[in-house]
């Protein structure tokens, strides 16, 4: 859902909310729900009254959906990302169960940590004593 504003004034911006300055037409923006023209453009009026998208009276400010609904349904998005599902594909997704253990690396020391929290903690610790004990000795 799209709200287009064209104007050439220097005005407030709204997130959500697409800006065009009325000499950058070039037709109706694609998945537009709503439209308001700063000004008096016929060509820009036309071509989204042709297309059947609302023309506001008012420059909107917010990016909340034209007909005063705060509600979205995801089967109303055009252009939205497929799901993929945990662990379809070995290239696209991640099995639900993995987890990111780290293995414990005798030679460099490294000691063996559950999941990255863990490992984190542990390696700040050391990082902390190593430091600690630079400045002291």
């Amino acid at each position: 859902m799209t709200i287009v504003v064209y104007s050439d004034a220097d005005i407030e911006k709204v997130q959500g909310i697409t800006y065009r300055k009325l000499d950058d037409f070039f037709g109706a923006v694609s998945g537009a729900t709503a439209v308001f023209i700063d000004g008096d453009d016929p060509e820009i009026k036309q071509a989204y009254e042709s297309a059947k998208i609302k023309i506001l009276d008012e420059l909107p400010t917010s990016a909340q959906p034209p007909n005063g609904s705060s509600t979205v349904n995801w089967a109303d998005i055009q252009g939205k990302p497929s799901f993929l599902e945990l662990g379809t594909t070995a290239t696209t997704a991640a099995k639900g169960d993995h987890d990111h253990a780290i293995k414990a690396h005798t030679a460099s020391g490294l000691a063996a940590a559950t999941n990255l929290q863990n490992f984190a903690q542990a390696l700040s610790a050391r990082t902390k004593a190593l430091e600690d004990k630079q400045t002291a000795g």
